[in-house]
């Protein structure tokens, strides 16, 4: 609270949803509250975070959402600069910004984290938060700025056994949501050992999965040219994982390929097992990367584009 007190843009309305805490954070809000009117502290009629943050959009009298969670700090300029970007882009959603990762653990414990920020940080343009959206997250929750309307198009956050922030995003960019992210630090996230996305079900990787096989399905099915034969690159535990996830929506790549010369010749269910070298012209196949294991993501993107291959046309990642 105290770095949203310190904003250059001071025109703004605090919402904070109590969500039945049994510490003293709804009195501390209410000190703070008594002090600053544009502080408010709501208990939220329902439980857990999806309905909190539906219901303070709903509550919210902005047409601007500003997203923050309470052990995050904002940079000053942050809401100044996330609303002017709005403000001079009115075909933009939703914009974000990149984070800097501010740890509670112990050195080289959330190396984890410390990679997907590097990543997302990378990402700017919403032809790169579009294409990059099937490997992870490409927006930090916290740091996003977002269009009340367009929460009303795109529709709120839905509960289910998925993280709720990708979800939405999936969903938002599936039915045309532009989102695009300023090239700078404004957010300062916390990464600690009790986070949610550490601790909860819904932020498993099994749970990030499916919720990417859901929309991949949908994509390519609107994407898919009828002329091109679907083929996948990885034959790992997850990326058979991801195919078997796939398959329950009806895609089913008619070719693997690899690069261990162990696995070259065998099968994935019915689908045999190639060598890289046997990759085709983009002109007669649509390759899905399901690698993720470090530098292998890297390696697919330039032997495709080497051969040819455009990201979204003839090739996508998922992991």
């Amino acid at each position: 609270m105290n770095s949203i007190l310190a904003q250059s843009y001071p025109d703004w309305e605090l919402i904070a949803i109590d969500d039945h805490s049994t510490d003293t954070s709804a009195e501390i809000i209410r000190d703070y509250s008594h002090e600053d009117s544009r502080i408010k502290c709501l208990n939220t009629p329902g439980v857990g975070i999806v309905d909190a943050l539906n219901f303070g959009v709903e509550k919210a009298n902005s047409g601007i959402i500003a997203r923050m969670d309470s052990d995050d700090l904002m940079r000053s300029t942050r809401l100044e600069e996330q609303l002017k970007y709005l403000k001079q882009k009115p075909e933009v959603d939703l914009v974000s910004s990149e984070v800097l990762q501010i740890s509670d653990m112990a050195e080289g414990k959330s190396i984890g984290y410390g990679l997907y920020v590097d990543w997302t940080n990378h990402l700017h343009s919403h032809s790169e938060i579009s294409d990059n959206r099937f490997v992870d997250s490409p927006v930090a929750h916290p740091s996003v700025v977002f269009r009340k309307t367009s929460f009303t198009r795109y529709g709120p956050y839905r509960k289910g056994k998925f993280p709720e922030d990708y979800e939405m995003w999936l969903r938002w960019l599936h039915r045309g949501a532009k989102m695009e992210k300023i090239n700078k630090v404004l957010l300062e996230w916390r990464d600690s050992p009790n986070r949610l996305s550490r601790i909860a079900r819904e932020y498993s990787k099994q749970a990030f999965q499916s919720v990417k096989a859901k929309y991949f399905s949908r994509w390519l099915n609107q994407h898919l040219k009828e002329d091109l034969s679907l083929s996948a690159w990885g034959t790992g535990k997850i990326a058979r994982k991801q195919a078997r996830l796939l398959s329950h929506f009806g895609i089913m790549p008619n070719r693997f390929y690899e690069v261990d010369p162990k696995k070259i010749g065998g099968f994935v269910g019915n689908a045999p097992i190639k060598s890289i070298r046997e990759i085709g012209s983009p002109d007669f196949e649509f390759v899905v990367g399901l690698t993720g294991s470090r530098g292998a993501r890297e390696k697919i993107v330039t032997f495709l584009e080497n051969r040819g291959f455009a990201r979204g046309v003839n090739y996508m990642l998922l992991a």
